[in-house]
């Protein structure tokens, strides 16, 4: 599962028919008051093996699925499908697909996911009460979160589930209904955790070997207010359901196909999650509220990531993952500049002696390049990350809140996105509809190459200039 990229990306740019050859382009960073000159790294195209291994590892789990398709299976026996399939259709994560970026040089700017919400619209009472036995057993036994867990009553976790949907209690019997929509919106989370763990080949070679990664994901949500508040929030639910396989906790099972030999298997990973939602028209986000304050959550995962909004200080993880940068940046300068003060080996002569001082050039020099492309790199992951906090605090600490206008959030949805790629968090990137998640994808992207372009730095947002 090596190579010069994971298996996940490799599907991602097979698909999109963007292999690239090794390339190099001269550029010059600066991180404080140092310099250095280097060259950004090219990658490698990619080999028949690759592509292989890419479609092995994320076999059925990154393909994209439409909600019409969806739609058009509603009823049991549309487009030749029979009524075992009927609540198939709640377990496929819509429009699930791996994005990425590249710049010229074949160099990852941005990858991600986007989807559509992980909602269960039609999946009610009436439908549930309708089906027979065996295929809401079936259900059961695919989505039951704890089966893992709590093998030894899987069996009778089925068995309760069936018969509570045909209680005569109406209140008992829709009280069960809505676990059976819990349970698939967390079906089609732990799908999408899968699909994450598929992109970063090193965390899903572990996991396959009996290790438990841990697994960082960022979910942003560009939303229609109006339509979205309760599909939104099954979704945050279905999410949540993945911390419970936090730190400390007993790691969450997942389904990955093995790139080896192509059989699915189960793989362990812990996993940290946080949630986003703003909305396409700009107005407030009281759909993710906390009880009686209806911004507190949106402001405690922003929190998490920038530290204290009225601190002009970049705190939180982004800031943790700055001063790490800077520290690993100023080691990779270090070493350039004690490498310049070495003498060059003068050329000895004709034969071997003179080869041998060659190969110390040569592998001199590719050691160079290649700690000045890191430290190129680092640098404007840097710069990324505490321009784009700095855009972010500002933008909140104006109103309390993102900035009026549906620009604000665009940006802001944007900026977090780009922050959690740059902090190694996997950004899963979620709408109402596909169009606002096209929209904020390519928000994403074209920060991120104004970015590369600029030594990491980000273009200027002015909220008061939007209105």
């Amino acid at each position: 599962m090596g190579g010069s990229v994971n298996a996940a990306e490799a599907a991602v740019r097979n698909a999109q028919g963007n292999a690239q050859g090794a390339a190099a382009d001269q550029r010059q960073g600066v991180l404080g008051d140092r310099q250095v000159s280097g060259l950004i790294e090219g990658m490698a195209g990619l080999s028949l093996q690759e592509r292989r291994e890419a479609d092995a590892v994320c076999g059925d789990a990154a393909s994209r699925t439409s909600l019409s398709t969806r739609q058009a299976a509603v009823g049991g026996t549309s487009e030749g499908r029979g009524t075992a399939d009927c609540l198939s259709r709640f377990l496929v994560t819509p429009d699930l697909e791996p994005t990425v970026l590249t710049n010229s040089q074949g160099v990852i700017l941005f990858r991600g996911f986007r989807h559509g919400l992980l909602a269960t619209s039609g999946l009610d009472l009436q439908l549930l009460q309708s089906l027979p036995d065996d295929q809401l057993a079936s259900f059961c036994d695919k989505t039951d979160r704890w089966q893992d867990v709590r093998p030894s009553s899987h069996a009778e976790r089925i068995r309760v589930s069936v018969l509570g949907v045909r209680s005569d209690d109406p209140k008992s019997a829709e009280s069960f209904a809505e676990g059976f929509r819990l349970a698939a919106t967390q079906y089609m989370a732990r799908a999408m955790a899968a699909a994450a763990l598929a992109t970063d080949t090193q965390k899903c070679e572990r996991a396959l070997n009996g290790a438990a990664p841990y697994l960082h994901l960022c979910a942003v949500s560009l939303l229609k207010p109006v339509e979205s508040k309760k599909s939104h929030l099954q979704q945050m639910k279905g999410l949540d359901q993945l911390l419970i396989h936090h730190f400390g906790t007993p790691p969450l099972s997942l389904r990955l196909r093995d790139p080896v030999d192509g059989e699915w298997r189960s793989a362990k990973v812990h996993i940290n999650i946080r949630q986003f939602a703003l909305s396409s028209f700009g107005e407030g986000s009281n759909w993710v509220s906390l009880g009686e304050y209806p911004h507190l959550r949106s402001r405690m995962a922003l929190e998490e990531i920038l530290g204290p909004i009225e601190d002009d200080s970049l705190g939180g993880d982004a800031g943790r993952w700055a001063t790490a940068i800077n520290g690993r940046a100023l080691v990779l300068a270090h070493t350039l500049h004690s490498q310049d003060l070495r003498h060059d080996p003068a050329v000895p002569g004709e034969g071997a002696e003179n080869a041998t001082v060659e190969q110390s050039r040569a592998a001199l020099a590719a050691n160079r390049i290649a700690i000045a492309t890191e430290f190129q790199s680092l640098n404007r992951k840097f710069h990324t990350l505490t321009e784009a906090g700095a855009q972010l605090k500002a933008m909140w600490a104006e109103h309390g809140d993102w900035p009026a206008g549906a620009d604000g959030h665009l940006r802001a949805a944007a900026l977090i996105a780009l922050m959690a790629y740059n902090m190694g968090d996997v950004p899963l990137l979620s709408g109402t509809d596909t169009s606002l998640t096209e929209r904020l994808d390519a928000e994403v992207k074209c920060l991120a190459t104004y970015a590369d372009s600029h030594e990491g730095h980000l273009p200027p947002f002015d909220s008061r200039v939007q209105r």
